[in-house]
């Protein structure tokens, strides 16, 4: 890695990307994570005129945005109850789930929940210092905990764009860890587990939550290369 310094433009443009991609880290880490309760469901929905207004939107999170929309008459009480039925589906069991929300089952072989997929994971978040708050209670390779491990760099590396004085390799050194666990893990596995969730569910909901996440990582590829652009000689 190289240890020139940025532009006050280019650095500009890194805080503002990441403080997008922070964001759309965490709303997807805490859609996957649990059920939305209704009032959580109407803060989401209201939320949608501000974010529309965002010029770094993608076309993925505009059609989820505009599905968000179509719910104006929709009674949110009955939609979450509806939606934690679904969501035990998919995701929890008791029965097996229709889309196990693990990378390990989408990858590697054989294929089950633990296995060396799993362990590569715990290893990124223990070199980065990564800690998940639920541990125990699911495998690290959870989809909304591998979610939060990208929002959690994001917030690091916002803090270094943010410090008086830059301190370019640890810039460097966050986005490569970055783009090497969406090179090696998220981008893997995202578009199986979001086909998954089309074919086993029939809620516009979780379709649109779907075709939102995986529409999101293929785009973040790009925007951490850009990232690595920016910060090359």
């Amino acid at each position: 890695m190289t240890h020139q310094q940025i532009s006050s433009e280019d650095r500009e443009y890194l805080k503002e990307m990441t403080a997008y991609r922070k964001g759309l880290y965490h709303l997807l880490s805490t859609l996957f994570i649990k059920e939305q309760n209704s009032a959580e469901l109407e803060e989401l929905y209201t939320s949608t005129s501000a974010a529309c207004s965002n010029d770094m939107i993608f076309e993925g999170e505009r059609a989820f945005l505009a599905f968000l929309s179509s719910l104006k008459d929709v009674d949110f009480k009955e939609l979450a109850g509806s939606l934690r039925a679904e969501y035990a589906r998919l995701f929890l069991g008791p029965r097996p789930k229709k889309a196990a929300p693990y990378e390990s089952i989408y990858r590697g072989s054989p294929r089950r929940m633990f296995s060396d997929v799993t362990m590569n994971v715990r290893e990124c978040y223990r070199n980065a210092g990564f800690e998940i708050l639920a541990q125990g209670q699911e495998p690290d390779d959870h989809i909304g905990f591998e979610l939060e491990f990208m929002r959690e760099l994001c917030n690091n590396l916002a803090a270094l764009l943010d410090a008086e004085k830059l301190d370019i390799f640890s810039v460097q050194k966050n986005i490569q860890d970055q783009k090497t666990f969406l090179s090696n893990h998220l981008s893997k596995w995202v578009g199986s587990f979001a086909t998954k969730i089309r074919t086993e569910t029939n809620q516009p909901y979780f379709v649109a939550l779907a075709d939102l996440l995986e529409s999101f990582i293929v785009e973040d590829v790009l925007l951490i290369e850009e990232c690595v652009n920016i910060l090359a000689v």
